[in-house]
């Protein structure tokens, strides 16, 4: 595979992969199709429902044994999402946010919002996992 496919520069330990587009552009297929290949996913969903990513992963990558950790996110945990984010980053997993548009609705505060994206940018620079954030 060519070391600059963009599945593979978005699982890059360390790195932060935006990923943006408008409904059905293929921004959820693209995110996990790059995270099968770290092999350990940890997807944080605040639509979609955990029998569709699984499904979605089988369809994808039929061959996929790793590891899916899903959380589904409701409204007002945005601290909790924050370390669950680092704990898995530090454990080497590829950490997809689906959608950042709705993790940060939920922070009020302006200033808090430019914290919360320099603290998941500037925390996953030392980790040896990945972190993927969808974006519509």
């Amino acid at each position: 595979m060519n070391p600059r496919d963009p599945r593979l520069i978005a699982v890059t330990p360390g790195y932060v992969t935006m990923v943006e587009g408008q409904p059905g552009t293929g921004k959820t297929s693209f995110s996990l199709l790059a995270a099968t290949r770290k092999g350990k996913i940890l997807y944080i969903s605040y639509s979609e429902p955990e029998r569709y990513i699984r499904g979605r992963i089988k369809r994808l990558n039929p061959g996929f044994r790793g590891e899916l950790k899903f959380i589904r996110m409701m409204g007002g945990q945005v601290e909790r999402v924050v370390s669950t984010i680092i704990e898995h980053l530090s454990a080497g997993y590829a950490v997809i946010v689906d959608s950042i548009n709705a993790m940060i609705s939920e922070v009020k505060d302006p200033y808090d919002n430019r914290t919360l994206n320099e603290l998941l940018y500037g925390t996953t620079k030392d980790k040896p996992g990945s972190l993927i954030l969808i974006s519509e």
